[in-house]
């Protein structure tokens, strides 16, 4: 079952969409509009959800039809059903909303509904009317209509309604969607409402049931009010501590030629500022007199106090309260996020600049080295965690080092830039942050050492320090706040030389354990690198839901585990429960950690953090692969299991794969993390390989191709640990041949990838990975199919002696025009080839002689179907069973298929010579050979695809043919020769110059 988050009302939706209603012929007199319904069911029950705008007495009769509308007969079409809906004894009064089960033939108010004629709103493209009828059930007055398509038809908006006011379309902003629902604002005036209503693009969400599955709608009813209306023009703004000002718009959202005033008051309890960081701001009264029109605005000035504490990010909450004449509608709250222009403090507390050659080995390696053994250690001694983030070191003449995405250094704790971790143990360091900065070539005899934040600016510098050319370090005597000494002659460092990562005496400064979420809203992998954690040891300051314990236990989950043996997602039992060693977990984080509060709390990044013990040594945990659908093999979703990091140090990604091949050896040789912003927004998983590394906190995904029941893995930290700085995820590793595939809609893509690898077969084996699906609901999903699985990555030897077809399969929702390309051929092995074929066009492409292919889909494909929104996201399987011919293959030819399989090639039948001359200016001679008579097409595009010339549309007798373009009409540029034999494309570059 898919599950949405709803940031406002916080409870399982499957989709959303909106729809407009009509009311009954009872004696009483209804306009078109005067109310909606804001929910419709393509699949399952097939509900309608409706608001009303006015009170609807009892009896009153309102039909529903799903069959298109003829306003030049004014007509329905014979054959299709129709539901009516019949008021109760009670009414139905202004702003309630009134769900109506054409299945169970009831509602959810008690009044009565008949079903007639097989009502089957249809997700492939359909209408649906609501209207007032007279005694034979003829629409009398309509009161609303939309429809699923992306616009309306000729003659189907009735003269009653107005497209795009009282008839709508392309509701969720794509056609055919199953399921949908009004989602936006449930207060404000009639006009306000139906304004509202009418944005479909913005205030509807819709989905794909995804094998008849209805939406459960929202009840909750509308709160109409009357004009004049006021709201903040903004929910949110952001400006810089030293800014000194910034100005806050309120609007006057409709008027009705009244004088109405209202306060802006600041609400300290919600905010994370104090008025002394807002001049002492206190509430101010805004007035709007009579004769200001709709939309009118004023401001108020805060006033922003530039101090000399750095405070990182802060928010400001202010809210509009006590007006007495008119009405408060959204935003009523409004969060000032203030910048800190301060820097914090950071200390540089070591400086190792000039390592002992004969005993100096600070990096762990055995080998003492005049320059990887150099560090630079920094101290957090601020109260809080910072992220770091790309922040820079830099000496006097070059930068040195930028700290990667998700970098949270605890308060209190260090952490050391070396010049080559090698092989330090955490322990030996204390626990502190490690980076591998590959080179610092620090001067013996004194440089400007300097820490920069993201912006540039100066964080803490060191100026011509010396190092005495001794060969020890210089530390701060006391540690932190005092002067630089030589280290040996530090308090309590009992003669030591360095000490990376601890004070002199070796103790360790702190040992938290942080790291940083940052981007936007959506789900994360999370795991635990510290002893008996709870879900409320990490995430009690965010947002969490529908677990006990939690900020609203009712509500769609946001912590989920993966039980490998039931193929799902599960809810953890409680807050208070422990996170299972070496286990991972998906969590939704919002954007407002305190939805109950008014304005936006917390924001992003947010840092997640545990000041529990490490795990130290050993941990097991258990794995699994179950053939749950007893079909004699490992299938579908099978297989996989959702695993973390640990420790509080980079973990190898070979050591993982030993360490699960020890209890099956069948495991695929990719572990796969999810990066929320991956190809453009779309969201995807990343797979890591040999020689990449998992960081701590990190949560992944492993896959076991053949079944066992469960069995302990024992990760060792010994064995484990990397001891590199890293990102929270890493990207993928290439491998020295491999294709890229990309699916893109322009803006969001997705990879699909051939690999040619010595160990590989053309058998499924670990060298194949399987696909997991975004967990983005919108996105763009590219993969190859096999008999039993889907795959990202199909690995094929380089010795492969036949001919292989791969299915290419994809899911984009939404999308109409979309390109498929590829990159990476140049690196295919000598006299291999490469063909599409595009199975619903029969074309096929040599992919070496172009490099993009752009198709459209059609009208009704099931491709197009889209998923929830993606502030709605849901939480699906990995893989979705989508089972249907795939809409392209690759072909795979190595030389030795040309040779033995004559069956499987390509004919070499047809042959596009290049352009003579070229460049040209202003025409040139395009030739072409066939083998045998053939219907031709060629054509000339632009670069983008735009065709402006067609030299051949005709049957060609066999032999060489010659054809001129003259392009003097065209400007300079690159232009596509296709040529078009049988169903197969043959292209040419070719350019103009003028």
């Amino acid at each position: 079952m898919p599950i949405t988050i709803r940031k406002g009302l916080l409870h399982i939706v499957l989709g959303i969409a909106m729809l407009l209603v009509s009311l009954p012929d009872a004696g009483y007199s209804q306009s078109p509009g005067d109310i909606a319904i804001i929910g419709f069911n393509g699949d399952g029950d097939y509900e309608i959800a409706i608001v009303s705008f006015v009170d609807i007495s009892a009896g009153t009769k309102i039909y529903f039809r799903d069959e298109s509308w003829d306003n030049t007969t004014a007509t329905f079409p014979e054959g299709e059903g129709k539901i009516t809906y019949t008021v109760p004894s009670g009414g139905v009064n202004k702003g309630s909303v009134v769900v109506i089960n054409p299945a169970t033939e009831t509602a959810s108010d008690g009044g009565t509904v008949d079903e007639v004629g097989g009502y089957n709103f249809s997700a492939t493209g359909d209408e649906l009317y609501a209207f007032l009828g007279n005694s034979t059930d003829e629409p009398t007055t309509f009161l609303f209509a939309i429809t699923t398509k992306s616009s309306w038809g000729a003659n189907e908006v009735p003269s009653d309604l107005t497209d795009g006011s009282t008839a709508l379309s392309n509701i969720g902003g794509t056609s055919n969607q199953d399921n949908g629902e009004y989602t936006g604002s449930r207060k404000n005036t009639v006009s306000g409402l139906k304004s509202l209503i009418s944005e479909v693009d913005s205030q509807w969400t819709t989905t794909d049931g995804e094998g008849d599955q209805s939406i459960s709608f929202d009840e909750t009813p509308f709160t109409i009010v009357d004009p004049p209306t006021l709201a903040f023009t903004s929910e949110s703004i952001t400006v810089s501590e030293d800014a000194g000002s910034v100005n806050i718009a309120i609007e006057l959202v409709e008027s009705n030629n009244t004088d109405v005033s209202v306060d802006v008051v600041y609400l300290d309890a919600a905010s994370s500022t104090t008025t002394g960081d807002l001049s002492n701001y206190s509430t101010q009264t805004v007035s709007f007199s009579f004769g200001d029109g709709s939309g009118t605005t004023r401001t108020v000035t805060l006033g922003i106090t530039d101090d000399s504490e750095f405070e990182g990010m802060e928010r400001a909450v202010l809210q509009l309260t006590g007006n007495t004449t008119g009405s408060l509608v959204s935003s009523v709250s409004l969060t000032v996020v203030i910048s800190d222009d301060d820097s914090p403090d950071i200390v540089i507390n070591e400086i190792h600049a000039d390592p002992d050659p004969s005993n100096g080995d600070a990096n762990g390696d055995n080998v003492v080295d005049t320059r990887d053994d150099e560090f630079i250690e920094f101290i957090n001694n601020e109260s809080f965690d910072i992220d770091i983030s790309g922040w820079k070191f830099k000496d006097s003449s070059a930068d040195r080092f930028t700290f990667p995405d998700g970098t949270v250094i605890p308060s209190g704790t260090a952490f050391v830039l070396f010049a080559d971790t090698a092989e330090i143990e955490a322990s030996e360091i204390g626990y502190a942050a490690l980076f591998d900065a590959g080179a610092l070539d620090l001067n013996n005899g004194g440089e400007t050492l300097t820490l920069t934040d993201q912006n540039g600016n100066e964080v803490v510098s060191v100026d011509n320090y010396s190092e005495a050319d001794d060969n020890q370090s210089i530390t701060r005597d006391p540690d932190i706040s005092g002067s630089f000494v030589k280290h040996s002659e530090a308090t309590n460092a009992g003669g030591s030389l360095f000490s990376p990562g601890t004070k002199a005496d070796g103790t360790p400064f702190g040992s938290k354990y942080a790291v940083s979420i940052r981007g936007e809203e959506g789900w994360r992998m999370i795991s635990s690198p510290t002893e008996n954690t709870t879900f409320s040891d990490l995430f009690s300051g965010f947002w969490m839901q529908g677990i006990p314990g939690s900020d609203a236990e009712n509500s769609a989950a946001t912590i989920y585990y993966w039980d490998e043996a039931g193929e799902t997602f599960s809810i953890p039992t409680g807050m208070n429960s422990t996170l299972v060693d070496a286990k991972g977990y998906i969590v939704y984080f919002f954007e407002d950690d305190k939805f109950s509060t008014p304005g936006i709390q917390g924001g992003f990044p947010k840092i997640v953090s545990s000041d529990k013990p490490e795990h130290s040594g050993s941990v097991t945990v258990t794995v699994s692969a179950t053939d749950a659908d007893n079909q004699g093999g490992i299938d579908g979703n099978e297989g996989w299991n959702l695993l973390g990091n640990p420790f509080g140090t980079d973990i190898s990604v070979d050591a993982v794969l030993t360490a699960l091949q020890a209890v099956n050896a069948d495991v695929q040789l990719e572990v796969q993390v999810w990066d929320h912003d991956a190809n453009g927004g779309n969201g995807a998983y990343e797979g890591l390989t040999a020689g990449e590394t998992i960081a701590p906190f990190q949560a992944f995904w492993v896959k076991f191709n053949t079944a066992f029941s469960g069995s302990e893995v024992t990760f060792s930290r010994n064995n484990l640990a990397a001891n590199i700085g890293t990102d929270f995820y890493k990207r993928r590793n290439q491998t020295a041949i491999e294709l890229t595939f990309t699916l893109s809609d322009g803006t969001r893509f997705d990879n699909f990838y051939i690999s040619l690898n010595n160990e590989a077969t053309t058998e499924q084996d670990p060298h194949d990975i399987s696909k997991l699906f975004s967990l983005n609901p919108n996105a763009i999903n590219l993969y190859s199919t096999t008999p039993n699985m889907k795959l990202v990555k199909n690995s094929l030897p380089v010795d492969m002696q036949t001919t292989l077809r791969v299915p290419l399969q994809f899911e984009a929702p939404g999308r109409q025009n979309l390109e498929l390309s590829w990159k990476g051929l140049e690196n295919l092995p000598e006299g291999w080839q490469l063909y599409l074929r595009d199975t619903q066009l029969d074309k096929e492409a040599d992919l070496l002689a172009i490099d993009k292919y752009k198709f459209s889909l059609s009208s009704g494909s099931a491709m197009e179907k889209q998923k929830s929104g993606e502030d709605n996201p849901e939480i699906t399987v990995m893989s979705e069973n989508v089972d249907r011919d795939p809409r392209f293959e690759l072909l795979v030819i190595p030389p030795e298929a040309r040779e033995g399989e004559e069956s499987e090639q390509i004919p070499e039948s047809v042959k596009l010579n290049p352009n003579y001359p070229n460049p040209f200016n202003p025409s040139t001679t395009i030739s072409f050979e066939l083998a045998e008579q053939s219907p031709v097409e060629l054509n000339v595009y632009t670069i983008v695809g735009q065709k402006v010339a067609t030299l051949v549309d005709e049957v060609r007798e066999a032999g060489e043919h010659k054809e001129t373009w003259n392009a003097a009409d065209m400007p300079s540029g690159i232009y596509i020769a296709q040529l078009e034999v049988n169903g197969r494309v043959y292209i040419r570059k070719m350019t103009l110059i003028k």
